[in-house]
């Protein structure tokens, strides 16, 4: 079938209601595309891309059953499993003769079919608008003089060199077409930067999105920063109480990675006369300073007019880096951070500061477009080691730095893109590390107002409250995400935040200089601060009991722990938006604008009157995990009084790395579900009425829980993707409990009389009898009444008068010890007048089979039902022991018609009198 015609098909194989199929494993959801493959179950498997280049390569979808083998199936057949698209389907970068032979060998496979053009470029991008162009390739809504504007394409690779190659013969062919300059510069293997004059734009992506080895194309969007005494606020709350300072909790030892405009570093806050800085050198003595990496023009950006400025290591007067770094780590030398309103969250870290700004350019910082490999591995590199990453930046909704940069929310949402994807990735794939991103500062123009990379799933993104008030600042970004997700993750004081000000890196400066900055810029780092105090805690073994147990301490925590745990500190809040002023549309956690709510380190760091359990160490020193779909207790527990109980439960989840942009089709790879249960009460996780499908954080949180026993169990509801066949998660529980919870097996047994669990009168639940006999009471269940007074059916003491073997003064006993039985039950009933299900042989204690041919419920057999369907009739009676009429032999399996009244049936049939 020619490309043209595949696309024809296409029409009748979308779903026309895109609700409807947003959960059924049989549809596929590409860019501005839904195809459903149930109307493709008639015909053939595999629509070929073409009929006369069957070796070319191309990009296809394949689209799978959801076993948990499709992944080693693939990658046994092609080398890799690709990439994954919701809903159980892989885009692999591979022939049309591959794919047909793997048509032939798997059953797995459902439908296949080549990517269609149409999907490669994202719906926010005006797909539409791409292809109108000019016959002369220009575009006429273009205006002279207008900046280039930059795309990012990913493309298939055959191995090394392959890209480059191809990249030459687009140069050559560019030109040709388009009459216009073109740059290409490829990142890796299978990223390429293409910076073009915006009167082209159209055209390019026009003869991009024709490429067969191209899969996606995205405009790279504009970066820019987004701009109280905190520290009261994120230590309990109450006005100049610092109680995690008290204990000595300072962040020593921790580093945290903060790239931004440049540093101040002659500010007190950071001086240290002892040591000179140096640019791109460690410097292990330098009391605040680890590392400075000096500005470079990244790679994928016009560095004429910059690289004058490569080697910067300055901020500007009133810096946006010099001010963030002061929230998280800034700390007069010789001062008590407890006097010191206007230090940062974590005093005594240190920072490596990547320098993202060149000099005059306060508007624009330049971060590199592969985030994972040009600065998060730069910070986290052998040599400074930086765990923590705290960046008060993001996208703009703008390809030009000289156009608009506010979003149509609603319309035109922020992107799950390129630097959301890496990372995501790279997160999952460096465990130890976390990154903290602003949400951004769009809040008062609406929803979807969260930026790249904060709305990345393994991110911690950080919203803005006031200071000292439950209000979310006005600016605060707020999701959901465009598929349907909680963002920003938690918020902290982000208004009027006092903290170190820039002066130009001035070196005659010796007052201490300070100001207040508003934004979501300074919520974060202040996050980054907290992250540094939890970190040093669990590194001095502390969350045992408060004192520091060498023996105890994790030496290395992953950034999943501590992202479960500053969820787990969170407070819900009854916040409002001071414009307009109006509360949170949620009445718990997670709300659209705080998320899981407001930090509260004194929640998990030393807590008072509660206890904090994680899963962490669990299964070989790591994270908790799963290898295979299953459910798993993850923890049981008892409380001893009523108290808040809050369970937290969180995983990495793989990167969307291809068609990432469906409105309300969740972009979480791998789905959990967490489950609170006592007695038989039960609680799902984010307390939705059906499992969360959405996000990868799932909160329980229980605000007067009663004295009780608990159990808490996750599921593992689709295991999609992962990277080395195993999926950690951190649950996390704060409550009060007296003994720690067992760690995946719950030795909640009930009680029993003489060996039965809740005397046979009631049932087990989570380790409390819940008595559903009539008359019976007692954590055992083995209390009963009879009506004018009750006795336990265990005492040797004489029973009440009117009692008999089957009940007393006409109430019936209904347990295992006594029996259960019916009718009137007086003193001198007998045990003959036993409740339909169980035998007058065991004194009406043992329970009936019905026969083997039914089960019991509401006290009466209920028989299986065969519909005739393997030409057998259907079991009757009381106990399931007869044939239905007309019908009979030991298995009912012979139609008395059949015999014609002149024979008896039997299991071989008819035998004739």
């Amino acid at each position: 079938m020619a490309f043209a015609a595949f696309l024809v098909a296409l029409v009748v194989m979308l779903c026309l209601v895109p609700s409807a199929c947003a959960w059924d494993h049989r549809v596929v959801h590409l860019n501005g595309m839904v195809i459903d493959t149930r109307l493709l179950a008639s015909g053939p498997k595999h629509q070929p891309q073409s009929v006369t280049h069957p070796d070319q390569k191309g990009h296809y979808l394949l689209h799978m059953d959801q076993s948990e083998e499709v992944e080693k199936e693939l990658f046994g057949f092609f080398g890799t499993h690709g990439h994954y698209i919701p809903m159980n389907t892989y885009l692999l970068y591979t022939t049309e003769a591959m794919v047909e032979r793997f048509r032939s060998l798997s059953p797995r496979l459902l439908w296949a079919g080549p990517l269609p053009e149409q999907t490669k470029f994202p719906a926010y991008a005006s797909v539409k608008e791409a292809f109108k162009f000019s016959a002369q390739g220009r575009d006429p809504t273009a205006t002279a003089g207008d900046p280039t504007h930059r795309l990012v394409v990913r493309v298939g690779t055959e191995g090394p060199g392959d890209t480059e190659q191809r990249l030459r013969r687009w140069h050559q062919s560019m030109p040709m077409v388009f009459n216009t300059t073109v740059t290409l510069q490829a990142l890796d293997a299978t990223t390429v930067m293409v910076t073009v004059d915006p009167a082209a734009y159209h055209s390019v992506v026009a003869f991009l999105v024709r490429q067969r080895a191209v899969h996606s194309i995205a405009p790279l969007f504009v970066t820019t920063a987004f701009m109280t005494t905190s520290n009261s606020v994120l230590q309990g709350n109450t006005e100049a109480q610092y109680p995690i300072f008290q204990k000595g909790q300072s962040g020593a030892g921790q580093v945290i990675c903060i790239a931004d405009s440049g540093l101040d570093y002659y500010n007190p806050f950071f001086r240290d006369d002892s040591v000179t800085v140096s640019q791109d050198k460690k410097m292990p003595s330098h009391r605040k300073l680890l590392k400075y990496i000096s500005y470079q023009c990244p790679t994928g950006y016009n560095c004429v007019s910059y690289e004058q400025y490569n080697n910067d290591i300055t901020d500007e007067v009133k810096g946006h880096g010099t001010h963030v770094t002061g929230c998280a780590v800034g700390h007069l030398q010789g001062t008590d951070p407890v006097a010191e309103p206007t230090c940062g969250a974590a005093p005594d870290a240190k920072v490596v500061f990547h320098d993202l700004q060149p000099p005059g350019d306060n508007a624009a910082m330049m971060p590199p477009v592969l985030l994972d490999t040009s600065l998060l591995a730069v910070g986290a590199a052998v040599d400074t080691q930086a765990r923590i990453h705290s960046h008060s930046w993001g996208s703009t909704c703008s390809t030009s730095s000289t156009a608009s940069s506010k979003c149509v929310f609603g319309e035109r949402p922020y992107p799950y893109d390129i630097q959301s994807e890496r990372v995501d990735d790279w997160l999952i794939r460096n465990k130890e590390n976390i990154a903290i991103f602003a949400a951004g500062n769009s809040g008062e123009y609406g929803k979807w107002s969260v930026a790249s990379p904060a709305n990345a799933k393994n991110v911690l993104a950080v919203g803005a409250t006031e200071y000292a008030q439950d209000k979310m600042a006005y600016f605060s970004s707020y999701g959901p995400t465009y598929d349907g997700r909680v963002k920003p993750d938690l918020v902290a004081p982000g208004y009027q935040v006092f903290a170190a000000h820039g002066n130009g890196n001035a070196p005659d400066k010796t007052t201490p200089l300070s100001t207040a900055k508003s934004g979501t810029s300074q919520a974060t780092p202040t996050v980054a601060g907290a992250v540094a105090l939890v970190r040093e805690y669990l590194q001095q073994g502390r969350y045992v009991d408060g004192t520091a147990q060498a023996g105890f301490g994790i030496a290395a925590p992953h950034g999943a722990l501590l992202k479960a745990l500053l969820v787990l500190s969170a407070d819900f809040l009854p916040l409002t938006k001071t414009k307009p002023e109006e509360p949170d549309v949620s009445p718990h956690a997670p709300g659209q604008w705080q998320g899981w709510g407001r930090i509260n380190l004194a929640n998990i760091l030393y807590p008072a009157d509660r206890r904090v359990w994680f899963s962490y160490g669990y299964k070989g020193g790591t994270t908790t995990e799963f290898t295979a779909g299953r459910t798993e207790i993850v923890a049981c527990f008892e409380t001893v009084k009523a108290s808040r109980l809050k369970v937290v439960l969180y995983w990495h989840d793989p990167a969307c790395t291809s068609n990432c942009d469906v409105s309300g089709v969740s972009l979480v790879v791998n789905d959990v579900d967490l489950t609170l249960t006592s007695g038989v009460q039960q609680w799902q996780g984010n307390l939705n009425p059906t499992y969360d499908k959405y996000n990868n954080i799932e909160v329980i949180d229980l605000a007067e829980a009663p004295p009780d026993s608990y159990k808490v169990t996750v599921a593992l509801a689709q295991l999609t993707n992962t990277h080395d066949g195993r999926l950690p998660y951190v649950v996390a529980i704060m409550g009060a409990f007296t003994e720690e919870p067992s760690l995946g097996i719950c030795n909640m047994q009930c009680p029993t009389v003489h060996g039965v669990p809740c005397a046979g009168a009631g049932t087990c639940a989570s380790g409390k009898c819940v008595c559903t006999a009539d008359g019976y009471s007692g954590a055992d269940c083995g209390t009963f009444n009879t009506g004018a007074e009750s006795f336990h059916i265990a005492s040797t003491a004489p029973r009440p008068s009117g009692c008999g073997v089957a009940g007393c003064n006409g109430r019936c006993y209904n347990d295992d010890v006594n029996g259960h039985f019916q009718g009137t039950c007086t003193a001198d009933a007998t045990t003959t007048n036993c409740k339909s299900s169980y035998a007058p042989t065991g004194k009406c204690t043992v329970a009936q089979t019905c026969s083997g041919h039914g089960t019991f419920a509401d006290d009466k057999c209920v028989c299986h039902d065969y519909s005739h369907s393997d030409g057998r009739g259907e079991w009757a009676g009381d106990s399931c022991s007869k044939c239905e009429a007309g019908w009979a032999g030991s298995n009912c399996d012979c139609r008395v018609s059949a015999c014609a009244g002149h024979g008896i049936c039997s299991q071989s049939g008819c035998t004739c009198l």
